[in-house]
């Protein structure tokens, strides 16, 4: 009896310190990827439908709402070192992004080559007579606070492909959003403020094109997600990606808005919720007062 006592404790020590490292790890991973003054692993996989269809060209297009003014001939102007190949690009990205990291988040940051969508794609599309860069887009260039650093393709003279290196940390969650929620709303009041029910994302995209669009009157949080001429919401937009992966078989999707002498003041705010089991299980902010 004693003899399982002793090892119950152990068991118990064992998992404890388990779950300790864990959130150590999980902490420093945030920390490292804020930090950073340079991206490190792109993490979000653009697509045009919902969640699950990805059509990534590894095209310039695919990237144009991240790089501001940039154009492809900025891109072009900017090549910095000539790659032998593939195999040698991926020594450079580990060189470049991965060294130096605390060791408790290498492995999180260095891609599964096997895995990586937007890897594959320009895999694909690198054929005999390409040649393959590494470019850096000045900050002043691509209009942000930083360099912007990837990879490009150039064939015949012209940027055929392209791979971006940046960090996203977005996860969707209230803490993403505590500036602009801090002494407007708690989770528990933004669940009150629910007012309409989606099926789909899909139709959820309907609602924002519908509600959202050139001639809003409201403060639209992110620039990235512009319309097109149709009317159509653009869905080239990291925020909205990492949202709609967090949505499976079950959720509830809704629609959330302050009440209406909120956008009187400085305390209106609406946008889009996931929630599962009754609480808020992602959240996108779309625009403020």
């Amino acid at each position: 009896m004693r003899r399982h006592t002793v090892f119950r404790a152990i068991r118990i020590v064992l998992v404890v310190l388990t779950l300790a490292f864990v959130g150590i790890g999980a902490s420093c991973m945030k920390k490292a990827a804020t930090a950073s003054q340079e991206p490190l692993y792109s993490c979000v996989v653009f697509a045009d439908g919902d969640a699950g269809e990805t059509t990534f060209d590894a095209a310039y297009a695919d990237y144009a709402h991240l790089l501001g003014p940039a154009t492809p001939e900025d891109i072009l102007s900017h090549l910095q070192r000539r790659l032998g190949s593939l195999d040698q690009l991926k020594q450079h990205y580990h060189r470049t992004f991965t060294e130096g990291l605390p060791a408790l988040v290498k492995d999180a940051f260095t891609p599964d080559w096997d895995t990586w969508a937007e890897w594959q794609v320009f895999a694909e599309k690198f054929g005999p007579g390409d040649e393959l860069w590494q470019f850096a887009l000045p900050a002043s260039s691509a209009g942000g606070q930083r360099t912007v650093r990837g990879y490009a393709i150039v064939r015949d003279g012209s940027l055929h492909a392209m791979l971006l290196d940046r960090t996203v940390v977005f996860h969707a969650s209230c803490a993403d959003y505590a500036p602009m929620l801090q002494g407007v709303a708690d989770e528990e009041q933004i669940v009150a403020w629910k007012r309409q029910r989606f099926d789909s994302l899909e139709e959820l995209r309907r609602h924002y094109g519908d509600h959202f669009g050139p001639d809003s009157t409201r403060i639209l949080l992110e620039e990235e997600c512009r319309l097109d001429e149709s009317g159509s919401p653009s869905t080239k937009w990291d925020r909205w990606h990492v949202f709609g992966r967090r949505y499976q078989a079950g959720d509830q999707l809704w629609y959330f808005e302050s009440p209406a002498a909120t956008w009187n003041g400085p305390f209106g705010r609406c946008g889009y919720l996931i929630t599962r089991d009754g609480r808020i299980h992602a959240i996108l902010v779309v625009a403020i007062s």
